[in-house]
This record gives structure tokens, sequence and C-alpha cells, in this order.
């Protein structure tokens, strides 16, 4: 993966409909009002976000990994 892609890869986000579905539903889940489909959409919308999240995480280490490998031989 080129370093484009992989600095493109480290700043994505959770698009901002499912964000914004994400917050709707953590806040009626701290209401307690959440019904069983809305639980299923939250775990769903919450593991996609660790997934985007893991993805941004490594892409930043390659990065760092990168860099200091140049930093090295520069």
């Amino acid at each position: 993966m080129s370093s484009a892609e992989l600095k493109a890869l480290s700043e994505s986000v959770v698009a901002p409909g499912r964000q914004q579905t994400l917050q709707a539903l953590l806040e009626k889940n701290r209401s307690g009002v959440l019904t069983a489909e809305e639980e299923a959409v939250l775990d769903e919308l919450l593991a996609q976000a660790d997934q985007v999240g893991l993805l941004k995480a490594r892409a930043q280490y390659t990065l760092s990994l990168g860099e200091g490998a140049a930093e090295l031989l520069g």
C-alpha cells in the first residue's frame, strides 16, 4: 500500500450518517429504552467503528515505521 493510501486510511472516519445513528442509539441506550432490533444495530455500528479505529491505528503505525526507516537510511 502506498504512503498516500496509508495516510488516507489513517484519516478515515465512520460515515456521517452512521455516526449520527450511532450517537442516537448510544443516547437511547443510556436511557435504557433500546429495542432488541436497535440493540443489534448498535452492536453492529460499534463493531464497525472498532474496525475503523483498528485500521487507522495500523495505517498510522505503518506510516511511522516508514518514516523511521527513511530517517535511518537518509
